[in-house]
């Protein structure tokens, strides 16, 4: 009777394409839901759902012994994490379904969520063969024989988050190539697991098949889009955000679908002569935080981790590992959007508008009723600041942002500035823009000045005065 049922069961397999699910998901007992979204917001547990977040493609083997993948590894790594965080990871066919399972399973023992790519445009970690002849019709061959192995083993697993089609797809002779490999590919993951999201896994909308961002996403089965921000070196530019997101959330907007930052990366090391630490670099992530978080990305992952500690200051070697400032960040992280920042502020946050700051330079009065008190200050003149004394562990600034604003310098009792971006392509009034790391108790002083520089986006310099939450 039992042999009977197993020969019935794997010509049942065979017939239909679908693979037992791992002893680890079939015994799941995950302290989550799926994850969803609504329109362009990502859901999870019927609450809005944004997250912050690593990299960590080596977890599946590619990054060799630089990173840790033994069980007390996986257990450490997730471990660290904030609650129902995401991590994002490569599922290659070259590294087989063991360590796979073993990431899934590790991950559901810490209730954290991880985004799977299945493949990678560049052909790097042994995983090639991705040239215009397989965005072309190729696909249909090894690509979806893995897609079709991989996808329905997990389908019961609220550990994934989404499926990648690849790693930075590029190459397609065309946007109507690359929208087909999109769309052919989501149906069958779709078909075989109907209860997670799919990504497309883009890098930016210049790479070759997918300059219209919209159109190549605007299939029914993609739920998602992603960049990687490598058009510039922060070392350089002092760059918040890239100047590539603009074209791309305005592309998935006008879909109504979510767009995550995949990758940021900035290079540092503790120990070597004219770069910043990791604790300045954590600030500089948290400015980026703030700024695409606040814009319209739903999460965003650092590049990358690994368990093996590097110290090169280079604008490639961004890695973060298990003892770096960015991992304590992340987690204490005031995730914005969630809730609204102008509802009334939590016990022990007070809010102070700039008739409580001290100006210098040249500052102009604007009103509005959708600005804090109906009022504000603004200034496009270099050099021009305001400063802000008071009594708390951290601070919160609010501010216009709009398409004719520029970069201030914010520092904090007259120690490193950071930059903190004011431009968007629409203007939005009461934004979060700057996050200070958590500080002693006691009394602080914030500065905030205009730079006169702008990102190559923005048609002006100004920057404006309006809000900050202090925490006591």
């Amino acid at each position: 009777m039992y042999r009977g049922l197993v020969v019935l069961l794997s010509a049942l397999i065979a017939l239909t394409g679908l693979a037992i699910p791992s002893p680890a998901t079939a015994a799941a007992a995950s302290g989550h839901g799926f994850l969803t979204r609504s329109g362009r917001q990502l859901m999870l547990d019927g609450q809005p759902y944004k997250f912050v977040g690593v990299n960590a493609y080596g977890l599946t083997g590619c990054d060799g012994a630089r990173t840790d993948t033994s069980e007390a590894g996986l257990d450490a790594f997730f471990g660290s994490l904030r609650p129902k965080s995401v991590t994002r990871t490569w599922a290659f066919k070259r590294y087989g379904l063991d360590v796979v399972d073993r990431v899934v399973a590790a991950a559901e023992r810490h209730n954290q969520l991880v985004i799977f790519a299945l493949a990678d445009g560049a052909n790097y970690c042994g995983d090639d063969g991705h040239d215009a002849a397989f965005y072309a019709g190729g696909y249909r061959g090894d690509y979806l024989t893995w897609v079709r192995s991989i996808v329905p083993r997990y389908r019961g697993s609220k550990a994934v988050a989404m499926w990648e089609l690849m790693n930075e797809p590029k190459g397609a002779s065309s946007d109507t190539v690359m929208k087909s490999f999109f769309d052919d590919t989501a149906a069958v993951i779709k078909s075989l697991d109907p209860n997670h999201l799919v990504s497309s896994g883009s890098q930016a909308s210049y790479v070759g098949g997918t300059s219209d961002y919209a159109y190549v996403h605007s299939g029914p089965d993609i739920d998602a889009g992603s960049l990687h921000e490598y058009d510039y070196d922060y070392n350089n530019s002092h760059l918040i955000v890239s100047n590539w997101f603009t074209p791309a959330i305005d592309g998935m907007n006008s879909l109504d679908k979510p767009l995550y930052v995949g990758e940021i990366g900035v290079a540092d090391a503790d120990n070597v002569a004219g770069c910043r630490s990791r604790a300045a670099r954590a600030d500089v992530y948290r400015q980026k935080f703030d700024a695409y978080l606040n814009r319209g990305a739903t999460g965003v992952l650092a590049w990358a981790y690994r368990t093996e500690k590097t110290e090169n200051c280079t604008d490639t070697d961004a890695t973060i590992y298990p003892g770096d400032a960015y991992m304590a960040m992340t987690k204490s992280y005031d995730l914005p959007g969630v809730t609204d920042p102008t509802d009334d502020p939590p016990p022990g946050v007070t809010k102070f508008d700039e008739e409580s700051y001290t100006f210098s330079g040249t500052w102009a009065s604007s009103t509005d009723a959708a600005k804090f008190n109906g009022d504000d200050q603004y200034s496009s003149t270099a050099g021009s600041y305001y400063t802000f004394s008071f009594t708390g562990t951290k601070i919160q600034l609010y501010a216009a942002a709009a398409s004719h604003h520029g970069i201030a310098a914010v520092s904090i009792d007259g120690g490193a500035e950071v930059d903190v971006d004011f431009y968007a392509p629409t203007r939005a009034e009461q934004r979060l823009l700057y996050t200070s790391p958590a500080l002693a108790a006691g009394t602080h002083v914030v500065k905030v000045r205009n730079t006169g520089r702008k990102n190559a986006s923005s048609t002006g310099t100004v920057i404006a005065a309006d809000r900050i939450d202090v925490t006591s």
